[in-house]
């Protein structure tokens, strides 16, 4: 926006399916929903404890640290000025637990089921008349498609 105060800040996705769309966060830092709600709770801390031997190998890494908490820093002075979108909580683990439960309830049953979603999604053997149509692969180029 070129706003000064949006520096760091990132537009938040639908919570719709939510529990299924992982890895979390906009550099995909969190592997589990739980995880990623505790960051947002405890960010300064979360960023301090993260452990990045859990990315991916060859995962870009350098002044993560230094770059995550300009970031928090930013999170913070907006919060002391009663500006920020996401305001100080202080949650127990329990109140966690409940608002990951509650976001997994966002999850359409539908894309938990391969002939429920299929119906949508074209398989391997569909035919693919202009060629632009997107495939889903997995780490190792396994066609991850119906």
């Amino acid at each position: 926006t070129g706003v000064e105060a949006d520096r760091y800040a990132f537009r938040t996705p639908s919570l719709l399916n939510v529990a299924v769309t992982g890895p979390f966060s906009h550099a995909g830092a969190y592997s589990r929903l739980r995880d990623v709600v505790q960051h947002h709770i405890t960010p300064r801390a979360s960023a301090e404890d993260y452990d990045t031997s859990q990315l991916p190998a060859g995962t870009q890494i350098d002044n993560w640290m230094a770059n995550t908490l300009r970031a928090v820093d930013q999170l913070e002075a907006l919060q002391a000025a009663g500006s920020s979108q996401l305001p100080v909580t202080d949650i127990d683990q329990v109140e966690v637990g409940y608002l990951v439960a509650f976001l997994e309830t966002l999850t359409d049953d539908c894309l938990l089921d391969s002939q429920c979603i299929g119906q949508w999604v074209p398989s391997v053997t569909d035919s693919d008349p202009d060629d632009l149509r997107v495939r889903a692969v997995d780490q190792n180029g396994n066609d991850l498609s119906l």
